[in-house]
């Protein structure tokens, strides 16, 4: 399946005219780093088949995901988006993610927000 089939689910911009973008789509999601002016990829990183990526954000020098309905996440390098590790979250599906510069906030898609530490990745409902 084409890469370019893919759905944007988070986007956010970074400084130097970059874009992350987290894409979900069964069997084709991926995190990519993008040129803002040219719409160039930068850099990718391909999830697991059964994987799709969804909320994404940015906490220093780290890119933060959620995946829709496993409830999983990855944590990438932001300059060359290598996999750090993979997590768990408390979200039963995981939407959207943000951060004030020290906490993550989760949507499942609901009205329900979730508190996450990004050290420890547990949340609670705020």
């Amino acid at each position: 399946m084409s890469l370019d089939l893919c759905v944007t689910q988070g986007l956010l911009y970074a400084e130097n005219d970059t874009l992350f973008e987290s894409t979900g789509m069964n069997g084709a999601s991926s995190v990519r780093k993008v040129t803002l002016q040219t719409g160039k990829v930068k850099a990718i990183q391909r999830m697991p088949y059964s994987d799709f990526g969804e909320g994404l954000t940015l906490l220093g020098d780290r890119l933060i995901q959620v995946t829709w309905r496993q409830s999983t996440g990855y944590i990438y390098d932001r300059h060359n988006l290598s996999k750090f590790e993979k997590f768990r979250h408390d979200m039963p599906d995981g939407w959207g993610l943000a951060t004030d510069g020290k906490i993550l906030y989760g949507s499942d898609g609901s009205s329900t927000l979730y508190q996450i530490d990004p050290q420890t990745m547990k949340g609670f409902v705020i």
